[in-house]
C-alpha cells in the first residue's frame, strides 16, 4: 500500500479514536485498514505496526508522511494520548505468545503511533498546552518511564540471550531503541524544567538508571548506548543547553530556534498565528518556510488545533 493511500483519518479509525462513519472520506478500504472491534487489541496492534512500518519505509514520500503525521497530531493527539494512558483490555490473547502478550502495555498500537509522530512540532505544543484537552500530556513522560522501567529487565534479558535467533534479537533491539527515542523526545520537551523530578520522579529514576548505565557501557558505539546516555543526562539534571542543542534542533526545531531550516537564530522569535507550532526570526524567513525554500512547505503542515 502506498503512503499516499493513507490518511490521518484512516489511522484515527484504526486506533479506535473515531468511528468509521465519521471518516471524512467515504470509500472502501483494504482489510488491514479496517478497525477491529474493541478488545481485539493484538489484531489492532498487528495492523497498526504493519501499516506504520510500510509508510516509514517509503523513502519517496517524505513530505506526504509528514503531512499525514502532522494532520493526525493536530486533530487526534489528545484522544490518542488518553487511549495510550488508559489502555483497553485485550480479549484476543488466546494463542498469543507470552512475550508478545507481556509487551502489550509498553508496546500498544497507540505507543507505535506516538513513536512515528514524535518529531512533529504538534507534540511539543500539546505537551506545553494549558488547554484542558492537553491535561493528560503532563502524565505522559512519567507513565512512559514507568512502563520502560517495568519492562527493561525482561528486554535486557532478551538482548543478552545468546540462544535468541537474530530476528528475535532484532525485534527486541528495535523495541528498546524505539522506547528510548520516545522517552528522550518527551524529556527534551522539558529540558528547561529545573526540577526534573516533576517530570520523572526519583523512584522511577532509580529503577531506570542501573540498566541505562549498563546499556551505556555495553553498547557504547551503538544507538542504544547513545540513547541511554542521553536519557541518563536528563535524569541527572543536566542543564548545559549547548550539549542538547542538536537534539533540540532535531526534535523541536520549529520552536526553540527559527523554523526556517537554514537559520539557527534563537532570539526574537514570533509564532505562526495559525498553528502555533513554529516560530520565526523574521517575516522573510516565515515566507521562505511557507513556500518550502528550506525543505517541506509549511503551508502543507499548518493546522489549527483545539488544544
Amino acid at each position: 500500500m502506498a503512503c499516499t493511500c493513507m490518511t490521518a483519518e484512516d489511522f484515527a479509525v484504526l486506533l479506535d479514536l473515531i468511528r468509521p462513519e465519521m471518516h471524512s472520506e467515504s470509500r472502501s478500504r483494504p482489510e488491514e485498514v479496517v478497525a477491529p472491534p474493541l478488545g481485539q487489541e493484538f489484531e489492532r496492534n498487528y495492523r497498526t505496526k504493519t501499516l506504520l512500518n510500510h509508510i516509514a519505509g517509503d523513502a519517496h514520500n517524505k513530505e506526504q508522511k509528514l503531512i499525514v503525521w502532522s494532520t493526525f497530531s493536530a486533530k487526534y493527539l489528545p484522544q490518542m494520548v488518553d487511549r495510550l494512558l488508559n489502555l483497553p483490555t485485550p480479549m484476543d490473547n488466546d494463542g498469543v505468545p507470552v512475550d508478545y502478550a507481556q509487551d502489550y502495555v509498553p508496546c500498544s498500537p497507540w505507543y507505535y503511533m506516538l513513536l512515528h509522530i514524535q518529531y512533529t512540532p504538534y507534540l511539543y505544543k500539546y505537551l506545553h498546552s494549558p488547554h484542558p484537552l492537553a491535561a493528560s500530556s503532563k502524565q505522559l513522560p512519567q507513565v512512559m518511564a514507568d512502563r520502560l522501567a517495568d519492562a527493561m529487565d525482561r528486554w535486557d534479558g532478551k538482548l543478552l540471550n545468546t540462544r535468541l535467533d537474530r530476528e528475535m534479537r532484532g525485534y527486541y533491539l528495535d523495541i528498546v531503541e524505539g522506547y528510548l527515542a520516545v522517552l528522550n523526545t518527551l524529556c527534551v520537551a522539558f529540558i528547561r524544567v529545573e526540577d526534573r523530578s516533576t517530570i520523572i520522579n526519583e523512584a522511577t529514576k532509580k529503577r531506570l538508571t542501573t540498566t541505562l548505565v549498563d546499556w551505556m557501557g555495553r553498547y557504547r558505539d551503538e544507538r542504544i548506548g547513545r540513547q541511554s546516555k542521553q536519557l541518563c543526562m536528563f535524569l541527572s539534571g543536566l542543564t548545559n543547553w549547548d550539549e542538547w542543542f542538536h537534539d533540540i534542533r532535531r526534535h523541536y526545531k520549529n520552536w526553540e530556534v527559527c523554523g526556517f531550516a537554514n537559520c539557527n537564530t534563537r532570539q526574537g522569535l514570533k509564532a505562526c498565528k495559525r498553528c502555533q507550532t513554529v516560530r520565526y526570526c523574521s517575516a522573510e524567513h516565515q515566507r521562505f518556510d511557507w513556500i518550502g525554500m528550506g525543505g517541506i512547505k509549511h503551508k502543507h503542515v499548518c493546522f489549527e488545533t483545539e488544544y
